[in-house]
């Protein structure tokens, strides 16, 4: 067992971070939501709440993969994160672990 005096986090352990994700992986995501089909709306047959106990309606999720593909911004997401929040990485029993650090 660690003396009480030794924290889980050494001073050593803790780094400065900024985030970054491969262009290689937000093609891929694209090219995921791109394939997506989505099942067919029973709109007709159902009432809005029982459409809803069946998950999100087709005609609410449609827009939103839209949204994604075509509008979202994720590098602008990305610099406003690494230049607005104080961001680090550290090593936790083996587990990294990414967080943000703001009094």
């Amino acid at each position: 067992m660690a003396p009480k005096s030794q924290s889980l986090l050494g001073a050593n352990n803790v780094q400065p971070y900024r985030m970054h994700v491969s262009q290689k992986y937000l093609d891929l995501t694209k090219q995921k939501l791109e394939l997506t089909r989505l099942p067919r709306d029973p709109s007709g047959r159902l009432t809005t709440q029982q459409q809803w106990t069946l998950g999100v309606p087709k005609s609410e999720l449609e827009p939103v993969l839209d949204y994604w593909m075509e509008e979202y911004n994720w590098r602008e997401q990305e610099r406003q994160i690494n230049d607005t929040l104080p961001q680090f990485r550290a090593a936790i029993n083996g587990t990294r672990l990414h967080f943000v650090h703001r009094r």
